[in-house]
């Protein structure tokens, strides 16, 4: 396995990346983007004699903007699961019309659902709209990837071209934008209008440095850490290229969100360390969509049909907050990553700092029972996520098709069928959350031992609580499969960590293999043939990396796959009760 040496390769404990479907690989000047084959299906069978888009307003002001919470509260509460149906289903979406919407398909990966989430409701309120659709990359960023490839491996021959916007380590410049009204007058059609944007947009628009002088302004701003500010359509971005939509901040200070993938699957999750934080060029956390307004606008008897865009810029808006970067304290000589937080007269780290901060109660303290409870039942939630993820591969008939002969380059953002439907991403959010689970009670039980004042705890032995609620929660979630006899397999969450590092990612595989299993009689369902045992073996020790790097170079055969799972015999273990009794007397 090659890894690339070059100023992009940022190692992301994080969540799966939502890929850059217009190619497996931002151009480096993304000014009219060609939609790639999975955004083919985006707004299919939409009629251009229906989707009329009138604007009635020159701005949002801020009922628009408490109409946009509430829509995003309803959808994501609604508990729908996939971008289609939460659009087409009236109890998620009250402004759904079947007359002009139910032969559409809706289609976002994680990237553009923000993006479709407010286009939409712009649209079904007379609202004006506007998306940056052309971005590049820094000439040093772009300079510097083009050198290393010709001086490595030269994998990409058209280095420029095919510059990560991804992985950019200076973030992404933002070029030319897309409005509605726009310039000139005209009518304009939702279905026409979000197809172009939709296309044109993808996680890469969230990456950006704050501080940077931009030829337009981003689309988004980073926000205060409170919850005048952090609140139902803010958006949180990952580094390792993850996107998701706030749809609930808890009176504790928990954020709910909830994001789109790219086999238009809806998840609902609980924000945890799984986003991580980096340097400011990189753009990580919270943020919100840029209020604009449309000056010298021209209208007809019905809406504005042209104007032209003013964006606000940071210092004008009452919310912008470099603080998640540097801090409330940031360090005196401008290092980012020195800056630190406090709350409660005390210092915290970032993500103790955001849940205090976010609750209601000014005087809240952490209670570890609790806080643990909430992040095994998400790692359940997250486990049986994966089960439906596996079976649609398997619904696709990927299963019974011929393995390729090699890997994608890039295993977690690639394009086709392997980006539809492969899962290596939210594997590794398995391991990652299981292994922050155990820091998480070795963290607890010494700040309770040293007696620290943010931490509320009153029973009498935090190691006999912590076995007792571990269990208990682990043998309360249940996670099912149907295997490939089409008989159901169930079993809860304890014994399903004792699979994880053998959950095949692998679309191709069975549904056996896809799930961990390792028992004679379960595997005796399986239809894989002896290539594909190989390939399942020989991705060994992939499903046991602890560190996720978005820019590793696979691309190997089998044969260099099983050369190289000869060199990485590791295999870790899964076991809550080991490592509590490891690690608390």
């Amino acid at each position: 396995m090659k890894t690339l040496r070059h100023p992009f390769n940022i190692v992301a404990l994080g969540l799966t990346a939502c890929a850059l479907l217009a190619a497996p690989w931002a151009s480096a000047d993304i000014l009219g983007a060609t939609p790639a084959p999975s955004m083919e299906i985006a707004f299919k069978n939409s009629n251009s004699a229906k989707g009329a888009w009138t604007v009635r307003k020159t701005q949002w002001d801020a009922s628009d903007e408490q109409g946009y919470q509430n829509f995003v509260v309803r959808m994501a509460k609604s508990k729908c699961n996939s971008v289609d149906t939460c659009f087409k289903n009236p109890m998620s979406n009250p402004y759904y019309d079947p007359a002009q919407e139910s032969e559409v398909f809706f289609y976002a990966d994680c990237g553009r659902f923000p993006y479709l989430l407010r286009m939409y409701y712009a649209w079904k309120n007379g609202l004006p709209f506007t998306a940056v659709t052309g971005k590049s990359g820094t000439p040093e960023d772009i300079e510097e990837w083009t050198s290393d490839q010709r001086k490595l491996f030269n994998l990409f021959p058209n280095a420029a071209r095919d510059f990560s916007l991804a992985n950019s380590k200076s973030g992404t410049l933002m070029k030319s934008r897309t409005t509605i009204p726009a310039a000139e007058p005209k009518s304009y059609n939702f279905f026409s209008s979000a197809r172009y944007i939709i296309s044109n947009v993808n996680s890469s628009n969230y990456r950006f440095d704050a501080n940077t002088t931009m030829p337009v302004d981003p689309d988004f701003y980073p926000v205060k850490m409170d919850r005048n500010n952090i609140k139902p359509g803010t958006i949180i971005y990952d580094p390792s290229g993850h996107v998701a939509v706030v749809y609930e901040v808890t009176p504790t200070g928990d954020v709910r969100y909830f994001d789109s993938h790219p086999d238009n699957g809806v998840t609902h999750k609980l924000y945890n360390k799984a986003f991580l934080r980096s340097r400011p060029a990189h753009g990580a956390g919270f943020k919100n969509f840029r209020p604009f307004s449309i000056v010298s606008a021209r209208s007809n008897s019905t809406g504005y049909t042209a104007g032209a865009i003013v964006t606000a810029n940071n210092q004008s808006i009452p919310g912008f907050s470099l603080e998640q970067f540097v801090g409330t304290n940031p360090d005196p000589s401008g290092n980012w990553s020195k800056g630190t937080f406090a709350v409660q007269g005390r210092i915290v780290d970032y993500y103790e700092f955001l849940k205090l901060n976010l609750a209601t109660d000014a005087n809240t303290k952490i209670r570890p029972l609790d806080q643990l409870k909430a992040e095994i039942d998400e790692l359940c939630s997250g486990f049986q996520d994966r089960a439906l993820d596996a079976q649609k591969a398997i619904d696709q008939g990927l299963h019974l098709q011929p393995h390729p002969e090699k890997l994608p380059m890039n295993i977690y953002q690639a394009e086709g069928d392997w980006e539809n439907y492969s899962t290596p991403g939210r594997d590794f959010r398995i391991r990652s959350t299981f292994y922050e689970i155990i820091k998480s009670i070795k963290g607890y039980n010494d700040r309770i031992n040293a007696r620290d004042s943010l931490i509320e705890y009153n029973g009498g032995s935090f190691k006999a609580d912590v076995i007792a609620m571990a269990k208990t929660a682990g043998e309360t979630c249940r996670i099912s499969y149907k295997n490939s006899a089409g008989k159901m397999v169930t079993f809860n969450l304890l014994d399903g960590l004792s699979r994880v590092n053998r959950l095949s990612f692998d679309p191709y595989l069975c549904i056996e293999r896809r799930m961990g299993a390792s028992s004679p009689q379960e595997l005796g369902t399986c239809t894989d043939d002896e290539n594909k045992t190989r390939w399942y073996k020989a991705q060994n020790f992939i499903r046991n990396l602890l560190v996720k790097d978005n820019t590793v170079v696979y691309g190997q055969t089998l044969e260099e796959l099983e050369a190289e799972n000869a060199k990485n015999p590791t295999f870790y273990r899964y076991d809550f009760l080991y490592y509590i009794d490891k690690y608390i007397p």
